[in-house]
């Protein structure tokens, strides 16, 4: 049987790279976006031509009811789901200060509701399809070790996620494993300047 495999955000930066290796793996790539529609169908077409399978799906996964909607929809669909990738963030400089209740509902919409969420429906949708081993991999921050001010709201949301994988991984096994992969810097962002990547690069090892 055909594995699958959801990956939040998977249309840019990280989560591309995670669509892309799974794909290689030989999973079907249930790929999720929100506002990247142009990138998803980049993904998209970079997967069939590598000789895989993509499925897009449009979702606010910062709603309940949009992630309930999703599941909804796929579960008569697809019946080998193995792995969900929680990988969507959304990572906004402000210090404890500068944080208003909108910065700090946005990122833990994302950050943490959202991956609560689907790991919860995917936990039933294993549960319903008698999936032997489920897995879920929620993507953190190398950062979180760090209690610097600048990032108030996205290190308090992904420290959260960090205690959440652990939480979960024992309220879902053994069916589900939970794990989380720690990242530290991987791409430059879009707002710096050359000379800042430049600087950023000589001090990743």
């Amino acid at each position: 049987m055909e594995k699958q495999a959801i990956i939040t955000g998977g249309a840019i930066r990280v989560g591309k790279a995670i669509s892309l290796a799974l794909a290689s793996a030989e999973y079907d790539i249930i790929l999720l976006y929100n506002g990247s529609k142009k990138a998803a169908e980049e993904t998209y077409g970079e997967i069939v031509a590598m000789g895989g399978k993509c499925f897009l799906y449009q979702c606010d996964i910062s709603r309940h009811k949009n992630i309930k909607q999703f599941f909804d929809d796929i579960s008569a669909e697809y019946k080998n789901i193995e792995l969900l990738v929680n990988n969507s963030s959304i990572f906004e400089k402000n210090t404890f200060q500068e944080s208003s209740e909108e910065t700090f509902d946005n990122h833990f919409d994302i950050n943490l509701k959202a991956p609560f969420f689907l790991s919860q429906f995917y936990s039933a949708y294993c549960k319903n399809n008698n999936i032997a081993q489920g897995h879920i991999i929620n993507i953190l921050d190398s950062y979180i070790k760090s209690n610097s001010g600048s990032y108030f709201a996205y290190l308090l949301s992904k420290k959260a996620l960090a205690q959440f994988t652990e939480m979960s991984a024992l309220a879902l096994a053994p069916q589900i494993r939970v794990n989380a992969v720690s990242i530290g810097l991987l791409l430059a962002s879009k707002f710096w300047s050359e000379d800042m990547v430049q600087q950023k690069t000589i001090e990743t090892p």
